[in-house]
């Protein structure tokens, strides 16, 4: 059997799955030139994730290794942009909203939908993309709408500090509960939950039953 051939960076052919080797074949450009330019593409994936025929046009591509700046700062001016568009939101909110379990529904059998979830969603990409500290995104998150200098957004007519406590609706729902009480406190034993895990990385909720086996959070605590 004749011995199979790996492409490489510096073979003439394109890679059929090498995006950059289209590229540069393309532009008639050599990978020796800058070679770290794949960088350029990775950047793009982690800071905006689109759809792979978005994340890097051939313009930004040769703008990029025509840029005469040192390959430092051609490469920073490259991050400022990826900073600066609004898909750097759209990201990274997905985390954030992956943490805070964001859902569209609550779930179980009639899997009733949650109403402006949306709101919430779009609140995170405005907060993200206009650099609001940590800190005080898990203060709206917690209290947003008890703020004394809330946020305000003049240009949409809204207090975006009063939008971040809306992930405590995004709760397990039964579909017909039998006991209210008990689902309220479901309720707020899901929500000690998942802040506890998304803001302290904890699972303080396994104080709701027994004490808890390695951390200092007793039961006590917990229903206190």
């Amino acid at each position: 059997m004749d011995e199979i051939k790996m492409p490489s960076p510096t073979d003439s052919q394109p890679h059929l799955v090498d995006p950059f080797g289209r590229a540069v074949t393309y532009l008639r450009v050599s990978v020796t030139d800058r070679c770290d330019f794949r960088c350029v593409y990775c950047m793009s994936e982690d800071m905006t994730f689109l759809p792979k025929k978005d994340l890097l046009t051939l313009e930004e591509l040769d703008r990029f290794l025509s840029d005469p700046a040192p390959d430092e700062i051609a490469f920073a001016k490259v991050v400022d942009g990826y900073l600066a568009s609004e898909h750097f939101g759209e990201r990274w909110a997905r985390h954030w909203m992956d943490w805070f379990r964001y859902a569209d529904s609550h779930g179980s059998e009639g899997d009733p939908m949650i109403p402006y979830a949306w709101q919430y969603r779009d609140y995170l990409i405005r907060a993200l993309n206009a650099d609001v500290p940590y800190d005080r995104l898990i203060k709206e998150h917690l209290a947003g709408d008890l703020l004394p200098e809330p946020r305000l957004n003049h240009e949409l007519g809204l207090n975006e500090s009063a939008i971040g406590p809306a992930h405590l609706r995004m709760v397990f729902h039964g579909f017909a509960p039998t006991d209210p009480l008990d689902e309220q406190v479901r309720f707020t034993d899901d929500q000690i939950n998942v802040v506890s895990k998304a803001v302290l990385g904890l699972t303080v909720s396994c104080a709701r039953c027994h004490n808890h086996k390695f951390d200092p959070i007793s039961q006590r605590d917990y229903y206190a």
